[in-house]
């Protein structure tokens, strides 16, 4: 059901739950609008409805689109980090050797590299 009232629309999770949040407009301009982040409160933010990226939308679609965009540039960035995490560990374990013949994962010694820097 459409609220009487203008409003903007974006769309969060929290844990496993994707939850759409309607903000009530205060004031529209030539660029964006001015809303109420919340109906107990008196604060207040601006949206750029021009920029590429807006923190709120005018319709649910557009605003279900950013969400999917906002969470598949985490996804990339966050895989960003755990490739770079892999290879530190192939790195670590080609430039310091490990001891792989031990059957037991305590038992397992570390090599240290020598540091002898005698001429």
């Amino acid at each position: 059901m459409k609220p009487d009232y203008d409003v903007l629309y974006r769309f969060e999770n929290h844990e496993n739950t994707v939850t759409k949040l309607t903000f009530r407009v205060i004031k529209r301009t030539p660029c964006g609008a001015r809303i109420k982040v919340c109906e107990w409160d008196a604060n207040t933010r601006f949206v750029n409805l021009t920029a590429r990226k807006q923190w709120a939308c005018n319709t649910e679609e557009e605003a279900l689109q950013s969400f999917l965009r906002r969470k598949r540039c985490e996804m990339a960035y966050n895989q960003h980090r755990v490739d770079r995490a892999k290879e530190a560990l192939v790195q670590a374990e080609l430039m310091y050797g490990r001891n792989q013949t031990a059957d037991n994962p305590v038992q397992r010694v570390w090599k240290t590299v020598s540091l002898d820097i005698r001429c």
